[in-house]
């Protein structure tokens, strides 16, 4: 073989969704990806590899490619993708050889960020409301009001989301109660002038089954 190398690079691209057909071909064609981290190290010489199993340790630094643009966390979003990649690379030895080629992603969460001060946010859902999205398709007297709390609107994506949901009156059963996280991703020119907006479920919980008493 004609030498091991690891490559560990790193990398911010954009990409169009189906839905977005149209919209920035030509904004998204003149972006190219950003490049965050370029590291590469020669694992073995050229030469030639024993019988039976080669084990290959290697170690790197995390660091940027530039103090200008810092590491940011991995992120499969709509039309962002963040993505970091190792590839190992064979290289052929002579005229005849075959380069072998290997690669996989892995997963870069950028620690010492100071934890942010909760934001709790308080969300309240009656007929009314549900009336005017609904277009007044609610059954005729049909009437409740429904509260919920988020303890914090503002967290590490590595911590739970956690609130409640309380059922303050209505005048029918309710057949069950879901709470539903949905992910908004914006692509703007300016922060000021959002462009494209998209938004996708991440998850969907079921909270209660059945009928549920008031104020519980």
């Amino acid at each position: 073989h004609g030498g091991v190398v690891l490559k560990a690079e790193g990398s911010v691209s954009m990409q169009l969704s189906a839905n977005s057909v149209g919209l920035f071909e030509a904004f998204s064609s003149n972006i190219k990806p950003a490049s965050l981290m370029n590291v590469s190290v020669d694992l073995l010489k050229p030469g030639k590899l024993g019988d039976g199993t080669s084990t290959l340790p290697f170690s790197f630094p995390l660091q940027p490619t530039s103090t200008n643009r810092p590491l940011l966390d991995t992120y499969h979003g709509v039309y962002i993708c963040i993505q970091y990649t190792l590839t190992v690379d064979v290289l052929k030895s002579g005229m005849f050889g075959q380069p072998l080629h290997e690669s996989t992603e892995f997963i870069v969460e950028v620690p010492g960020r100071k934890a942010p001060a909760p934001t709790p946010q308080l969300v309240t859902l009656n007929h009314k409301d549900a009336s005017r999205k609904s277009k007044g398709k609610l059954l005729d007297g049909q009437q409740f009001c429904i509260t919920a709390k988020v303890d914090t609107t503002t967290l590490s994506i590595t911590q739970p989301l956690t609130g409640h949901v309380v059922v303050e009156s209505t005048t029918h059963p309710i057949k069950g109660i879901s709470t539903q996280l949905v992910r908004v991703e914006t692509i703007s020119a300016t922060a000021e002038n959002p462009t494209v907006r998209e938004a996708s479920e991440v998850q969907s919980i079921q909270c209660a089954s059945g009928s549920v008493c008031n104020h519980v």
